[in-house]
């Protein structure tokens, strides 16, 4: 059986995600719209994969397209732009 490897995605991460999530179904529930539910949806998963938690006794690495574009250090991050 093969080994399937599985994103781990940190508490902080989901939380966000989530919120965007509810965030997006109220209005869209209250104006019987979709699109506010689409909107958060898409920002809730974007955050999903934006937001890192480095550990104190590590550094992250942040690359942009294979290029070095600078060290991170302990605590929570966000992996945009700079």
């Amino acid at each position: 059986m093969p080994n399937i490897d599985v994103p781990k995605f940190n508490r902080v991460a989901v939380t966000a995600c989530l919120v965007c999530i509810v965030a997006g179904a109220v209005p869209s529930a209250v104006i019987n719209r979709p699109w506010p539910g689409a909107a958060g949806a898409l920002v809730g998963i974007y955050l999903l994969f934006a937001i890192k938690v480095v550990q104190q006794w590590e550094k992250g690495i942040k690359l942009r397209l294979g290029r070095y574009v600078g060290l991170r250090g302990p605590g929570l991050s966000l992996w945009l732009r700079r």
